[in-house]
């Protein structure tokens, strides 16, 4: 007979499951797939900026959903408080980038779009930290879930 684990256990694993897929998602978008469509000498500069935009979007909306997901995971593994923690801060960066970032940062291509030069700003430096940082928050969360198990 195969051994069974606690239901908590199988939420424990799950969580650890989904977010290091979520951080592997993270790495191929943000820190590969993007950057090499700027590079792409034939791809316009427009058009990689409209590219990018539909990429980020569609990457976000699934990343709401990863938060969630790992929400509930915690909630079903009576997850300790720094992972509630830790999930929480992905969840809030989640947001940040979903509700104010990548909005802010529509509209600069929307300028960009019109052939009009956006003014200077940081908010894609924020963004690009902010992917970092989440990436460090998924990999801890994984180990920290992997370390209380």
């Amino acid at each position: 007979m195969a051994p069974t684990f606690p239901r908590a256990d199988r939420a424990r694993i799950a969580l650890i499951a989904v977010v290091l897929i979520w951080a592997g998602m993270l790495l191929g978008v943000s820190f590969l797939a993007v950057p090499a469509q700027f590079g792409a000498p034939s791809l316009p500069r427009p058009v990689a900026f409209d590219v990018v935009r539909q990429v980020f979007a569609a990457f976000g909306r699934l990343e709401i959903a990863l938060a969630l997901a790992s929400g509930g995971l915690a909630l079903l593994g009576r997850a300790p408080r720094l992972i509630w923690l830790l999930v929480a801060l992905l969840g809030l960066m989640v947001a940040l980038q979903a509700g104010w970032l990548r909005p802010t940062l529509d509209a600069r291509v929307d300028l960009i779009l019109q052939g009009q030069p956006p003014p200077p700003a940081s908010w894609h430096q924020i963004y690009v930290v902010l992917e970092g940082v989440k990436l460090l928050g998924l990999l801890l969360t994984a180990w920290v879930a992997h370390r209380t198990g």
